[in-house]
């Protein structure tokens, strides 16, 4: 009797405590939010206060009344003057004149140029009968030939090298005179050698 007193005491205590909670997980508590930034404040145009100065109406320079002053070449603080003259113009191209008018003024130089034997016979071999070239010159005021150009070539180079350097080497005249002045001229001279 005395088990069936403890089992029932035993009974009763359960029967009066509350049943144990279930174990539960224990929660953090959660993290606290990032720090946060203050807002920017609004952006402003900056304006800096400028101080305005008042301009006397006095002559600069001890210039009054639209008077110059200053030094010829110029002085720093003096008034610009005239500006300069401007370049002269560049000389004119030269005259052209005909091949005539040129020959009455040569003092040197002779206007037929014969082939050597050498071009003689390059002519010969190249099969033509006749061969023609043209050439530009150019002369200084004193009538100095100062530029040759071979315009049309002989088809002989023998012959065409001849034709240049006689005259650059014997040509010479007399100035060209245009009113009263010593010029500068141009003229083309044609060359036609016939093989007989």
């Amino acid at each position: 009797m005395r088990n069936l007193f403890l089992l029932l005491a035993l009974a009763a205590g359960c029967a009066s405590a509350p049943p144990p909670a279930p174990a539960q997980p224990q929660q953090q508590p959660p993290p606290p939010p990032p720090p946060q930034e203050p807002p920017a404040p609004p952006v402003k145009d900056i304006v800096q206060p400028v101080k305005i100065e008042k301009i006397d109406p006095q002559p600069a320079n001890g210039v009054e009344n639209g008077e110059e002053g200053g030094v010829e070449g110029g002085v720093e603080g003096g008034v610009v003057g005239a500006p300069p003259p401007p370049p002269p113009p560049p000389p004119a191209p030269p005259q052209v004149v005909a091949s005539a008018d040129l020959e009455g003024l040569r003092i040197a130089g002779d206007r037929l140029v014969p082939p050597d034997a050498k071009t003689r016979e390059a002519i010969t071999r190249s099969g033509k009968i006749h061969v023609v070239a043209a050439y530009k010159l150019c002369l200084d005021d004193n009538g100095v030939v100062v530029r040759v150009v071979q315009l049309q070539r002989s088809g002989v180079p023998d012959y065409d090298a001849l034709l240049s350097r006689t005259i650059r080497a014997t040509w010479h005249y007399r100035p060209y005179v245009v009113d009263g002045q010593p010029r500068p001229v141009c003229t083309v001279v044609t060359f036609i050698y016939n093989q007989s």
